[in-house]
């Protein structure tokens, strides 16, 4: 190690003789011309008539010069011009030597008062870094809108915890929070809206939870609370208040008032918890539990199998769509739509409906790799994939006969602000008709991105394509928002439609959508006919068009236009015409 620093120091030295070797000076008569007489001239910037060092051996050349000359000289006169010569010479290096102290004494001076001003800098300065790194921390530690701690705090104090739990047993609880319709308020009055409604719940918050426990804002709506030494029973309870205190409380914004509830997740901490990513990653899945089973509810997480196996399912089924994305291997099948109506000829009508094939070509169902696909946020790029094939596949459908299609978009495809452009290039580039296409939107798709909705819808319809407000009817508010959603089609939920014989309620709903669509100037679609009895009251009711298992299954595109096969689906249309 010491021959290695050393070869480090001399390889340094080397580097500073050869910089001050290749220096001159281009003040100094001598330095432009490379000599040198003194170390200090390879880094001098004095001009010549400035060197101390050159006018002092000048001097005492000289006087050695006149010395000398006592050795030769005999006359008197010549003696006594160079004694006088020598007293000269004596005091004019004298006085530079008294100049140079001067200059020395001064430097030393304003070094003296450099020093001061640098160190009163430093500190000044010292005295601002500390004072904006507390700022800083500050910033880190708090969330700036609600003044609730931030996310980095929070997980802070969430590893404190835990290795508590580890060291002294203690017990404590975490919980996650998430606002049921926060969407819904961003949508409808903005995000300037959604942030005061944050800030006003912020206080039940807090006077809901106990003085030592810390609260926090982790996202857009989300909060996490960590109970210190708070067994599960009690954070329940706790849990309970903040519900009942939000559900107590309205927000009004302008000339609207809203409800407010929330799903909160609950999670004991324990030996057993393991990491803070576990921990969270689990009580957010409670709190996604919570919101799944209807909103303004408490889910305590629970620890099982089955719930770990789904998850890590999801997981690989990430891998598998991403791969199958990047190497094609999806496929489209068609299932049709057909009128109800004999009063006049319709095109052939498909829905668009996807399969993902493994890497062995065998079919994996849409519902064991679509909500992987949703929670990892992989659908829009399904979306896309299936809006490009339906459209390559337009051409092969049309020389059988007139057809539309109806393309499925996915709640993550609402909010893609580059979608409407890409749909545009994809029906200029395969020459489909705009009004031939129908984009069918879930109603809790529509609801959750209601702003982002209904701009999208307003622009698909100006390029000439129909929309479709699928699965409608399964939200608790469907008649309330559909005033605000300039749609073509309702596609009636087919929960209503598969027991409507059997159930008088199922049924009365079923007469009720179809009403109050054809009141609003929509065409009623009825899903999941199953048999030709359904099939008949959907038609006695007057329903616009059926599709289901009972009128035809999805097949793929060479079930439809390859030979031999066209027959089969001509009969599906001749018995619904």
């Amino acid at each position: 190690m010491q021959k290695v620093t050393a070869s480090i120091e001399s390889e340094m030295r080397a580097k500073q003789d050869k910089a001050g070797r290749d220096y001159r000076n281009p003040h100094c008569y001598l330095g432009r011309r490379g000599i040198k007489l003194y170390r200090r001239c390879d880094y001098c910037t004095l001009k010549t008539n400035h060197c101390v060092g050159l006018q002092s051996n000048t001097i005492t050349i000289l006087v050695g010069v006149l010395l000398s000359a006592f050795l030769v000289i005999n006359s008197s006169f010549l003696i006594l011009c160079n004694i006088i010569g020598i007293v000269m010479l004596m005091v004019a290096l004298g006085y530079k030597v008294s100049s140079n102290l001067d200059r020395l004494a001064l430097a030393d001076h304003m070094n003296v008062n450099l020093n001061e001003q640098l160190k009163n800098y430093a500190d000044n300065l010292e005295t601002k870094v500390q004072s904006r790194t507390r700022e800083l921390e500050d910033l880190v530690r708090t969330d700036a809108l609600t003044g609730l701690a931030s996310r980095i705090e929070f997980e802070r104090q969430l590893k404190t915890a835990r290795e508590s739990v580890h060291q002294n047993e203690q017990q404590h609880a975490l919980l996650f929070l998430n606002l049921d319709q926060f969407r819904v308020v961003n949508d409808i009055h903005g995000h300037i809206a959604g942030d005061e409604l944050l800030r006003q719940i912020t206080p039940f918050l807090l006077e809901d939870v106990r003085k030592n426990d810390t609260v926090a804002r982790f996202g857009s709506d989300e909060f996490a609370i960590l109970l210190w030494d708070c067994k599960a029973n009690d954070a329940i309870h706790i849990a309970g208040k903040i519900l009942q205190s939000l559900e107590n409380f309205r927000f009004i914004w302008k000339d609207s008032t809203f409800a407010v509830s929330a799903s909160i997740g609950i999670i004991g901490l324990s030996r057993e918890s393991g990491s803070t990513i576990d921990l969270l990653s689990a009580v957010d899945s409670a709190c996604c539990q919570a919101k799944d089973l209807g909103g303004n509810r408490v889910h305590v997480y629970e620890h099982n199998a089955e719930e770990i196996d789904k998850r890590r399912d999801e997981m690989q089924f990430v891998s598998l769509i991403t791969h199958a994305l990047d190497e094609n291997r999806f496929e489209l099948h068609y299932q049709p739509i057909v009128p109800l109506s004999k009063q006049a000829k319709h095109p052939r009508h498909y829905e668009v409906l996807i399969r993902m094939l493994d890497e062995d070509g065998k079919l994996i169902p849409p519902m064991a790799f679509l909500p992987a696909a949703e929670r990892f946020n992989l659908m829009h790029n399904i979306d896309r994939w299936v809006i490009k094939a339906a459209f390559q596949s337009y051409q092969a459908l049309i020389e059988i006969d007139s057809t539309m299609l109806s393309i499925n978009l996915s709640g993550a495809s609402l909010t893609d602000e580059h979608l409407l452009e890409y749909i545009t290039q994809q029906l200029s580039c395969f020459g489909v008709p705009a009004d031939m296409i129908v984009f069918e939107i879930t109603e809790t798709a529509a609801i959750t991105n209601l702003n982002r909705a209904r701009v999208l819808i307003d622009s698909l319809r100006e390029l000439g394509c129909q929309i479709s407000l699928d699965d409608f009817g399964s939200g608790l508010s469907s008649f309330a928002y559909l005033k605000n959603l300039p749609v073509d089609n309702l596609k009636i939920d087919g929960s209503f439609v598969k027991d409507m014989l059997d159930d008088d309620a199922d049924c009365a709903m079923v007469e009720a959508i179809n009403n109050v669509g054809h009141r609003l100037g929509k065409r009623t679609i009825a899903e999941f006919v199953e048999n030709d009895s359904i099939f008949n009251a959907l038609r006695d009711m007057g329903i616009d068009y059926a599709q289901g298992y009972g009128i035809g299954k999805p097949v793929p595109l060479k079930d439809i236009v390859g030979e031999g096969n066209s027959e089969n689906i001509s009969n599906i249309w001749a018995r619904a015409g």
